[in-house]
């Protein structure tokens, strides 16, 4: 979902994350999984393969409890 985004939001390739090649953005994404489940305490993970408005829906509901 992420590289399809990025080809959409970046086909210029004007952002400096959007350029990286694919390979860099999968183990960007494993190493995040990685660390959100080796501490699941201080990791928060939101299924971002929703329409916008579900995903910043659930990050507020992650964050309701600091705010």
């Amino acid at each position: 979902e992420a590289a399809r985004r990025l080809a959409v939001r970046d086909a210029a390739g004007a952002d400096r994350m959007g350029s990286k090649p694919a390979d860099y953005q999968a183990r960007l994404a494993a190493r995040f999984a990685e660390m959100a489940a080796a501490e699941p305490d201080r990791w928060r993970v939101v299924d971002a393969g929703r329409p916008a408005d579900a995903v910043t829906a659930a990050i507020m509901d992650e964050l309701a409890p600091w705010l």
